[in-house]
């Protein structure tokens, strides 16, 4: 966790560096769900001041659970994925809207390093010798690891934009990845909920 926290302090000040103004605020908040398919914090702004696009970055505790179930010719074969570990939620986004009630739409990825335990079931079905009857052979593998997984976003929803003080937006996140390199498989949709503060500037 301290390495996770160490990551994303260094993003945050590279991310400043090269799009931050001393004349537009930034939103600090709480995110449950969403693109961090956690619980965690974020940090967002403006590119330019009273403009459209923006950028989002944060850092999340997350646990997925995975299941899949192949049936082929004879056998029958299941996969169960645990992914624990941190997440960190990437987007450029977008908002319109003249008022503080604003649309929000967002693309980017959530890069992971988790601890990913998985577990193969493999059954193999097959006629008895003695009777003919159905017999069967039940195999399991279980494997550990620690690595990067990534996947791919999409963000939309309301936002409640202001010049300074509450900020909020709730919407729905689209995830797509892919088992070989995230903990997820295909498109999840999960609610995105995110509260905190809008500071001027720093």
């Amino acid at each position: 966790m301290k390495r996770g926290i160490t990551l994303l302090a260094f993003l945050l000040v590279m991310v400043g560096s090269v799009f931050g103004q001393t004349d537009h605020g930034y939103n600090l908040y709480g995110q449950f769900l969403g693109t961090s398919t956690g619980i965690g914090v974020g940090l967002d702004s403006r590119f330019k001041a009273g403009g459209i696009l923006g950028y989002s970055l944060g850092l999340a505790f997350t646990d997925i659970s995975w299941s899949r179930d192949d049936g082929l010719d004879g056998c029958y074969a299941s996969y169960d994925a645990e992914s624990r570990g941190i997440s960190i939620p990437f987007e450029i986004n977008a908002i319109l809207g003249k008022r503080a009630s604003k649309f929000e739409i967002g693309f980017g990825m959530t890069t992971y390093l988790v601890n990913r335990d998985e577990l193969h079931y493999k059954t193999i079905f097959f006629p008895s010798e003695e009777d003919g009857v159905l017999d069967f052979e039940r195999y399991s593998t279980r494997k550990k690891i620690f690595r990067p997984n990534i996947i791919g976003t999409i963000n939309i929803g309301y936002r409640l934009q202001r010049k300074s003080g509450f900020f909020m937006k709730v919407g729905l996140s689209l995830l797509i990845g892919d088992l070989k390199c995230s903990p997820i498989d295909g498109v999840v949709a999960l609610p995105n909920i995110c509260l905190g503060y809008t500071i001027p500037h720093f």
